[in-house]
């Protein structure tokens, strides 16, 4: 954000829009012939292309991402445009200066400083046009490590973001925003807090397994209260994830199912960055390594060693509670469903 307003003050002073690209990006030629017409409705504050990738044939690790990425740019940034809520995501947008100047440039106190930008013009009262046409495309990151960092970025980034804006998105009094760009903004944000309910609930998960097995005469088995949180997060993620592509993405069924791994395995880093968001003010900005060369096998587990123990943990919970109780209960069964419910995103990310 600091760099963006360095950058806005040397800016042109006849300039009347100001263009953002991430360094990696290579672009289209006709990407300003295509998208500045937009700027002729003075109400039009910036305009949106999507965030697209050029090397997702390099493996099979990027093609996983790319199916990922691609779920938010062909379906919920299409529909949050009917309603005038998109996410601003900093690469391939263009702003209007004026837009620029009443919002007083990018907050410097975020580390998700363009989605924070794009809900304050909002609030200004700018609207926003989203073409769903790639105009530009970049380079993914190379590795797992590099991954979640960018996801623990943008989550710890929307909490923070909720925080400042809280008010104009959830009270009834204030009219700075429309019933369907508060709809977009906190729904859309939602399910990164249900994936640090997830991992409330894998921590007492795992302490309630250890009174099963170690004091099963004392312990009850809590179904009701796990069956919901627990294992409807995970369907619901997973049924939204396969219904959606099928629908709006142009994939294939492997893909699809690849999408769903990649969604998976980031389940136990957004909610860490959630809950860290809820804690703390800040955290400082760490760039997304890129173009660093491919990691040893050993180096890409060693990336998951949070999400390989939180697995080992839970099978041998499952295991555990089977041995003890040995299966001889429909409260024991599903305990052991539960149990290895929660373990899928970790053993996604392994």
């Amino acid at each position: 954000a600091g760099a963006l307003n360095f950058a806005l003050r040397e800016t042109a002073p006849d300039a009347e829009i100001v263009g953002v690209l991430d360094s990696d990006y290579v672009v289209e030629p006709d990407w300003l012939r295509r998208m500045v017409p937009a700027f002729a409705r003075p109400e039009v504050g910036f305009t949106q292309s999507p965030q697209d990738y050029r090397d997702a044939d390099e493996s099979l690790f990027k093609r996983l991402m790319f199916w990922e990425y691609a779920g938010f740019f062909k379906a919920g940034m299409v529909t949050r445009n009917e309603r005038n809520a998109i996410i601003q995501h900093g690469t391939m947008t263009l702003i209007r200066k004026e837009a620029m100047r009443m919002a007083n440039g990018w907050a410097e106190w975020c580390i998700c400083e363009d989605s924070e930008l794009g809900l304050r013009l909002f609030r200004h009262g700018w609207e926003a046009v989203y073409s769903p046409q790639s105009f530009g495309r970049g380079v993914m990151p190379d590795d797992f490590a590099a991954y979640r960092k960018q996801r623990h970025r943008w989550a710890y980034g929307a909490v923070q973001i909720l925080k400042r804006h809280a008010r104009a998105l959830f009270s009834p009094w204030r009219r700075e925003l429309t019933p369907g760009q508060r709809w977009h903004f906190v729904m859309g944000w939602a399910p990164w807090f249900g994936d640090a309910l997830g991992l409330v609930f894998v921590l007492l998960g795992l302490a309630w397994s250890a009174g099963l097995v170690f004091a099963p005469k004392s312990t009850e088995f809590p179904i009701l209260l796990f069956m919901l949180p627990s294992v409807g997060l995970f369907a619901f993620k997973l049924f939204q994830i396969l219904v959606l592509y099928a629908a709006r993405v142009p994939c294939g069924w492997a893909d699809r199912l690849g999408a769903a791994l990649a969604g998976l395995a980031l389940g136990h880093t957004i909610g860490k960055a959630v809950i860290a968001g809820l804690f703390t003010r800040r955290l400082p900005f760490l760039r997304t390594p890129k173009m660093e060369g491919s990691p040893a096998l050993l180096r890409g587990l060693a990336m998951a060693w949070q999400e390989a123990a939180l697995l080992a943990l839970l099978w041998a919970a499952a295991a555990g509670v089977t041995i003890v109780h040995q299966a001889g209960t429909w409260e024991a069964v599903l305990w052991t469903v539960v149990l290895l419910v929660q373990s899928m995103p970790y053993l996604a990310a392994v």
